[in-house]
């Protein structure tokens, strides 16, 4: 089995990790409900760092603007430094605009709307455990969706994918070459893989998460090599791709 380890290509993973490497950093949640502890869903926040930024991070995004989900829930997609913060937060007629402090590698702010204001402190535990079980239920059911629209998808490449049944698992893809003609398969998108098949071998690898255009080269005068097929590849499958020339 060929594993290749890629650095991610997403700006927001970037910031994170410099910010890790050179700091602490939060990983901010915020949680809006009302006075009886039920969600509030569709309010607008605004979340700043006050914090010094980091050497490596001083051109980064310092200001997010978002809005709840269906369960009152926001989850800030890039750590934040440790320190100060400031919250704006809208909900009809009532504005909270507060400063927090962050600490720690993950920390929850609860936001309680009463008639007129709006309470900060920290998470319910036990409410922010059901919210984070619904999020995840939301985010198989994205996967599941993704995963079928490909399986109906038309594609000129004989690749099938299946899926694992596990959440949080990069895509792999065996690749089986049934000729008697050597290959070289290539792969273009969030990184770039290129493997060779001997004759009638194989060989399964893991992808990250993407778009890819796949290729193939082989060595014999007489096969023409298939042309560049795009095909899309989520987390949590996995599949199989087999060559064979009539």
């Amino acid at each position: 089995m060929i594993v290749f380890r890629a650095a991610s290509l997403l700006g927001l993973t970037c910031i994170s990790s410099l910010l890790a490497a050179e700091g602490a950093v939060t990983k901010l949640s915020i949680l809006v409900t009302g006075s009886q502890g039920k969600p509030v869903p569709e309010v607008g926040l605004v979340v700043k760092s006050l914090a010094k930024p980091l050497p490596s991070a001083r051109n980064a995004r310092r200001e997010w603007a978002f809005r709840t989900d269906e369960v009152g829930y926001v989850g800030i997609p890039v750590g934040l430094p440790e320190g100060a913060a400031h919250l704006d937060l809208r909900a009809g007629r009532i504005a909270v605009h507060e400063n927090i402090r962050l600490s720690g590698p993950e920390q929850c702010v609860q936001v309680t709307l009463t008639e007129n204001k709006g309470k900060l402190g920290p998470c319910d535990p036990t409410l922010l455990a059901s919210v984070m079980n619904y999020e995840d239920q939301v985010a198989r059911r994205i996967q599941r969706e993704a995963i079928d629209r490909l399986s109906t998808t038309p594609s000129s490449l004989p690749i099938t994918l299946r899926r694992t049944g596990t959440v949080g698992l990069a895509p792999t893809l065996t690749i089986t070459n049934n000729s008697s003609f050597s290959w070289r398969i290539s792969f273009s998108g969030p990184v770039t893989y290129s493997i060779s098949l001997a004759p009638h071998g194989s060989e399964t690898i893991t992808l990250a998460p993407g778009t890819y255009y796949i290729s193939g080269q082989t060595d014999s005068n007489t096969v023409i090599p298939f042309p560049p097929a795009s095909y899309t590849f989520p987390q949590d499958v996995t599949g199989t791709f087999t060559i064979t020339v009539p």
